[in-house]
């Protein structure tokens, strides 16, 4: 994770919420649906914090996951021709 999401100064931990999105707007920029993101981040392939019940992404790990994705999916027939 990105040391500059989190600071410890001091004795309360402070978020930098500039540089987290919420599902839905992770969803928005990757194009894909909410579930999506949330079967990436089940499956550790997109880290994610939760705050107060609500799961956040860092931006940084989202351009890391949208580089490396594979778009999945059944392999398309092949037709004759």
């Amino acid at each position: 994770m990105d040391s500059a999401v989190i600071s410890t100064e001091g004795m309360t931990p402070r978020v930098d919420t500039d540089k987290l999105l919420t599902m839905t707007e992770a969803a928005r920029l990757l194009k894909i649906g909410r579930t999506g993101i949330h079967q990436a981040i089940q499956r550790g392939r997109l880290p994610a914090i939760k705050l107060g019940g609500l799961l956040f992404i860092n931006r940084s790990d989202l351009a890391k996951y949208e580089k490396n994705k594979s778009v999945g999916g059944r392999p398309k027939k092949k037709t004759k021709r």
